[in-house]
């Protein structure tokens, strides 16, 4: 398949709390592109199996990892074009988005914040009990210092990407994401650019 003709695929990765999820959701949604994220996979495998404690929610999380990739490259093989949104882990992730990279004209976005507003979204959000009560996001939050952020870093994919720093009240500029995710790829270019939109 020429890279013309080949589908786009959008990886949108960072730490937890630190906005990848709203963007992914509007991104699939200017782009007209499906959307594959892990916890929309990975709720009703929990809703089916249960979670009773943290080691049973990651063996469901990992589940929800390779059920993502079968279906992304299942998507990539009939040429349906994707957002794929993930707590990414830089150095593991990889070896299940090299071969959908393979496959499409392939971007990669990772959100990052100050540490502060990320945990405080977090907490917010475990406080309200805004998720799946699967996700088990208290005891998470316990656990949270020993969770480093650098595991969330840029993927290793040799794909062009874009940092968007969504902290300290940063709205995202959407019209320069877009432009980034579809301009005409150069081989072998990587563009890691931060993107602070003014407060």
């Amino acid at each position: 398949m020429s890279v013309a003709s080949r589908p786009r695929l959008v990886v949108v990765t960072g730490a937890p709390g630190t906005g990848k999820t709203t963007l992914a959701l509007r991104l699939a949604a200017t782009l007209s592109l499906l959307l594959l994220a892990k916890d929309r996979l990975k709720e009703p495998l929990m809703d089916a199996l249960g979670v009773g404690d943290l080691a049973t929610q990651q063996r469901i999380g990992a589940a929800s990892y390779e059920l993502m990739y079968r279906i992304a490259t299942w998507s990539l093989d009939a040429a349906i074009g994707l957002v794929l949104e993930a707590n990414f882990v830089r150095g593991r992730s990889e070896a299940g988005l090299r071969p959908l990279v393979a496959r499409a004209e392939a971007r990669q976005v990772v959100c990052v914040c100050d540490e502060a507003t990320r945990r405080a979204r977090f907490a917010g959000r475990a406080e309200r009990g805004d998720r799946h009560p699967g996700h088990l996001d208290r005891l998470v939050l316990d656990e949270w210092d020993e969770r480093p952020v650098s595991a969330h870093a840029a993927l290793d994919l040799s794909i062009p990407t874009l940092v968007v720093d969504t902290g300290d009240g940063r709205i995202p500029d959407d019209d320069e994401i877009l432009r980034f995710i579809t301009s005409t790829r150069q081989n072998g270019h990587r563009a890691n650019n931060r993107h602070d939109s003014p407060s």
